[in-house]
């Protein structure tokens, strides 16, 4: 899937969190989320969502950043037992 590059990627996973402020790809976007009573677990979403803030279309020169970014949110947020 990561290979591939970002248009492989699904929408819905998450590309990046900061406190309660959450990125999900949707297309070529980001659409930025704030965020209640939420976690993210190996690059999916789960929680209530207060109020969508804004959605940005990713330029084609960024894309690759937003991968990598979305490959470390993904393994940054596995579970631990």
């Amino acid at each position: 899937m990561y290979n591939n590059g970002w248009d492989a990627l699904e929408d819905g996973i998450v590309v990046f969190t900061k406190g309660n402020i959450v990125s999900v790809k949707k297309g070529n976007s980001v659409v930025n989320y704030e965020m209640k009573d939420f976690n993210v677990n190996m690059g999916k979403l789960d929680g209530n969502i207060a109020r969508t803030l804004e959605e940005k279309v990713v330029p084609e020169d960024k894309k690759n950043t937003y991968l990598a970014q979305t490959i470390i949110t993904k393994y940054y947020t596995i579970k631990r037992a």
